[in-house]
């Protein structure tokens, strides 16, 4: 390789990687406040459409009349920051556990300390009608209680894996995410927010 050669394939690797800030401090101190107002607008919108997804997916496995939704309802979320440092959470345990405790059974099909999760035998009905062996776990009715049958359940909670699909989801989706969300905010802030 010729000593051209190398100084050029040089400079090319060495643009690659460098920023070059060509501003005065009064420019920067005009954009540094847009710019993390965008990135927590940002962040506060990929939160939002997480949680969406999250209460979809939950609803999207809901296969029984009757169901009241809550634990789709329950999941919130929260963002926060400090500085230029932001941070977004879909579905706070505290307020899950307070409004939906039924979440981790839910979501894993398993107990808080890893054991399978068959439901206790209890007196209902189906509509008023007694369990049948033939539709177990695939009838659409919710079983109610009290009532004059019993119903002695054998399976384990089929898991909804509502909070891996959120992830996944996430993972998959992030640059997207983050492109359509940060454009919706430079568009409001102006052309002079960055990434």
């Amino acid at each position: 390789m010729s000593e051209n050669s190398r100084k050029r394939l040089i400079y090319i690797i060495d643009s690659m990687i460098s920023i070059q800030v060509k501003s005065n401090v009064q420019t920067i101190k005009q954009v540094i406040p847009k710019v993390s107002q965008g990135l927590n607008k940002t962040v506060l919108g990929i939160t939002k459409l997480c949680q969406r997804y999250m209460q979809d997916v939950i609803g999207a496995s809901v296969h029984r009349e009757g169901s009241t939704g809550n634990l789709a309802q329950s999941i919130d979320y929260q963002v926060g920051g400090w500085g230029m440092s932001y941070w977004g959470g879909v579905g706070s345990v505290e307020n899950l556990g307070k409004n939906a405790p039924y979440w981790y059974v839910a979501n894993f099909g398993k107990t808080l300390d890893g054991q399978d999760f068959i439901p206790k035998p209890s007196m209902g009905s189906f509509n008023g009608n007694p369990p049948l062996s033939t539709l177990a776990g695939v009838g659409t009715e919710m079983w109610s209680t009290p009532g004059r049958y019993l119903m002695i359940p054998k399976k384990p909670v089929r898991p909804l894996n509502y909070i891996e699909s959120t992830g996944n989801y996430f993972n998959a989706n992030f640059k997207q995410l983050w492109d359509r969300e940060y454009s919706k905010v430079k568009l409001s802030l102006g052309s002079k927010a960055t990434k």
